[in-house]
């Protein structure tokens, strides 16, 4: 037998209580408060955390150089690429101490900087002491690369953008093309090493296919930072932009 509605009742108002029964019975009317108490300690516990992120952010005033953005361990950093602070990473002064230790700190949480320090790699390396001194050479032009980096991105916060490109193509790109060239000595050397000691060459060559996916994404975002780099001159004034593949200026 068919259940006809209550009479005086709406069915809107039908269909709310029997969704707030239990087994029948009607819910006590503190229960109906429940879900909107739990919407607002959300909204209020988004609120907090939102606000603890923003009082951990450091925002450099008007007119200061760059705070930078690169992940350095929650370490505000303020760098000023002036003439006197001897701010030129391959030039004759050594970089000031907050650079190195930014550059330092960038390159260990880099994905490419993740994996060099990670226990894998390390085991490679001690299976084969051959490739130590590839892997040193390695370790200090991926460290130079981010301090060329550091320097280019203080460079365009402080509009400077002539000292930015002309870092970004005599430091940057020079660095990464010895990079890339020392990659390849690498993986050359490692198949060298599996040939001389009758090993899986295939088994050998797999321990390094991890180096270069994550050297990829290097490649990536310095390629991304090139763009960025050009995108920011005014067209009259852009020179020719060289690509990553360039070569070193002092071998042109």
């Amino acid at each position: 037998m068919a259940h006809s509605p209550q009479r005086g009742v709406r069915p809107m108002e039908l269909t709310l209580r029997s969704a707030t029964t239990v087994k029948g019975k009607a819910l006590p009317r503190k229960m109906y408060l429940l879900p909107i108490l739990a919407l607002v300690l959300g909204a209020v516990l988004a609120a907090v955390v939102v606000m603890h992120h923003h009082r951990q952010l450091v925002l450099p005033p008007p007119g200061a150089p760059l705070f930078s953005r690169t992940d350095t361990g929650g370490i505000p950093t303020c760098l000023d690429p002036t003439p006197g602070n001897a701010i030129e990473v391959r030039g004759a002064e050594s970089p000031p101490p907050v650079l190195e230790r930014l550059a330092l700190l960038a390159s260990r949480r880099c994905a490419f900087g993740r994996w060099f320090h990670s226990e894998p790699r390390r085991r490679v390396a001690q299976a084969y002491p051959e490739l130590q001194p590839r892997f040193a050479l390695l370790e200090q032009l991926h460290q130079e690369l981010h301090r060329a980096a550091l320097v280019v991105e203080t460079y365009l916060a402080r509009g400077d953008r002539p000292s930015a490109v002309r870092h970004h193509r005599q430091n940057t790109l020079p660095i990464l093309e010895q990079l890339i060239q020392t990659l390849a000595a690498c993986k050359g050397d490692i198949d060298r090493v599996c040939l001389s000691g009758e090993k899986d060459l295939a088994a050998c060559s797999r321990k390094f296919e991890v180096l270069y996916l994550n050297f990829g994404g290097v490649l990536c975002g310095l390629q991304h930072f090139d763009e960025r780099v050009r995108d920011q001159l005014p067209v009259q004034a852009s020179p020719p932009s060289a690509p990553l593949n360039a070569k070193p200026l002092s071998s042109r």
